[in-house]
């Protein structure tokens, strides 16, 4: 009858291991991120206007979507070197954006809502991971970008040629845990938000360098330190090396960091699980205890 008990028992924790491994896994372990690109119209206007898309080449302008793909490829240099993360862009999309939208949250959510857009969609035959938006539309927040974890998706609002791929660069890493709340201090970190005053600047056009630099003349007052960081801090470098396979958490991260605190655990689903498998140790103890009480009535009755 014990030995029954404990097999009951085991089976139900071997029951109760397996979903919640299942259930956790919404994609497997992957070095390899494939990502959909869009861009709104606000950001064709500029690639057809502004005379900063004529950094990255001597001889022409950039399209909007050689522009978006020269900026990925660039972020996406750093994090294969550092840490062999790969990403690679599917598609090239236009979307509308919603020109009464004030906060680049809710462009974001208009980006993801317009495009259809949802973690594991596949597009020509390839799984897509994660979601690249890039507007121009100013917002009231000011925000350079932002990140909504959950839904594996990422806002660029267009800043300067120089500074755009490191705000790619930082936004993909809230992707994967690093600096919840950007960095305060004047850490060398593409996380660090503290605002620094700089009168010069170059940087080499590194993957697809050629030779061009880019010069930043001291145009503004301030900058986010982040802007002009290639680099992670040794903090957030051990956080993306342990959460290669994108984070997970509901809330929006814009400029000033997590607006919200982390959501708390599910303990709804916990207790559910944890209740089943209890209520399912019992239903075989009371069966086993109703059997062994009418195989006592049995024998008693013969013995009478």
């Amino acid at each position: 009858m014990k030995k029954l008990l404990l097999l009951a028992t085991a089976v139900c924790i071997v029951v109760l291991a397996n979903f919640s491994t299942v259930s956790s896994s919404v994609m497997p372990h992957c070095m390899n991120w494939n990502v959909l690109v869009v861009y709104d119209e606000e950001m064709v206007a500029t690639a057809n206007s502004f005379p900063g898309f004529y950094f990255f080449s001597a001889d022409r302008p950039l399209s909007v979507k050689d522009y978006v793909r020269t900026q990925l490829e660039r972020a996406a240099y750093r994090f294969e070197n550092e840490f062999g993360i790969q990403y690679y862009a599917v598609d090239y999309v236009q979307w509308e954006s919603n020109d009464s939208l004030k906060r680049t949250e809710e462009l974001l959510y208009d980006a993801i809502e317009k495009v259809g857009f949802s973690p594991g969609m596949w597009i020509g035959g390839n799984i897509v991971h994660g979601l690249i938006v890039w507007t121009n539309q100013k917002t009231e927040d000011n925000y350079g970008g932002g990140a909504l974890p959950n839904e594996r998706a990422v806002i660029i609002n267009y800043q300067q040629t120089w500074a755009d791929d490191n705000v790619l660069q930082h936004e993909l890493s809230h992707l994967h845990g690093a600096a919840l709340d950007d960095h305060s201090t004047n850490i060398k970190c593409v996380m660090a938000h503290y605002r620094i005053h700089v009168d010069f600047y170059w940087e080499p056009l590194e993957p697809i360098g050629q030779g061009y630099v880019l010069l930043y003349l001291g145009m503004y007052d301030t900058i986010p330190g982040g802007y002009i960081r290639n680099e992670w801090c040794d903090e957030c470098k051990r956080t993306i090396e342990t959460h290669s396979n994108f984070w997970q958490y509901n809330y929006f991260i814009g400029d000033e960091g997590l607006l919200e605190g982390l959501p708390p655990p599910n303990y709804w689903r916990i207790l559910i699980i944890v209740a089943l498998v209890v209520a399912g140790v019992l239903g075989v103890w009371v069966v086993l205890r109703i059997v062994k009480h009418v195989r006592k009535k049995k024998a008693n009755a013969k013995g009478q």
